[in-house]
């Protein structure tokens, strides 16, 4: 389960001072997001993050069992709580999720989501995609928990709408973006 917060400007700077030297360019390019550990550091654009939690995510489906992970991220110049999740299937594709909604909010509910129902947020429509059974892995260990989950995006794939079920049967919507993997500079693979 995730939280949307900020940290404190204290908390911000001591990241910063505690921020080792990056990489070189060079070993910058050799290696990618799937790198990175707890304890690292990433750039998306004009904003520097420091990953500090990172979590697993798998599911089974058709007898196949795929597995996804995150990294809960700290920018370094808002102090913003965020989570960059990405999956390898034919290519990488990664989302950076910011912000937490109730169903409410979205104008769904839960009937909505067993009838798979497309729904609008904003001024975009999302359109299902896919939803399963999953087990969530904090620190990517443990015996996990299980919750339930629905996949929407828009009609390009640039947003994603995710939401979950949990065993408390409480549900949590968290809207994404895409991100290319080009545009993401590791700086410091782990701590």
């Amino acid at each position: 389960m995730r939280t949307y917060k900020t940290v404190s400007q204290a908390e911000r700077l001591r990241l910063i001072r505690q921020m080792p030297v990056p990489m070189s360019e060079a070993d910058q390019i050799q290696i990618s997001i799937i790198d990175v550990r707890v304890g690292g550091y990433i750039q998306i654009g004009n904003e520097v993050y420091y990953a500090d939690e990172m979590n697993r995510y798998s599911e089974t489906w058709d007898g196949r069992t795929t597995e996804w992970f995150e990294l809960r991220l700290t920018s370094l110049v808002s102090g913003k709580i965020c989570y960059l999740e990405w999956e390898e299937d034919d290519s990488i594709e990664i989302y950076i999720y910011t912000e937490l909604l109730k169903l409410q909010a979205l104008g769904i509910g839960s009937r909505d989501l067993e009838e798979e129902e497309d729904f609008s947020y904003g001024a975009e429509l999302f359109r299902y995609d896919d939803d399963n059974d999953a087990t969530f892995y904090r620190d990517r260990s443990g015996n996990g928990e299980r919750y339930y989950y629905w996949d929407y995006y828009n009609s390009n794939d640039s947003l994603c709408m995710g939401i979950e079920r949990w065993d408390s049967n409480s549900y949590e919507a968290h809207l994404g973006h895409a991100v290319d993997d080009r545009n993401i500079r590791v700086l410091v693979k782990e701590g």
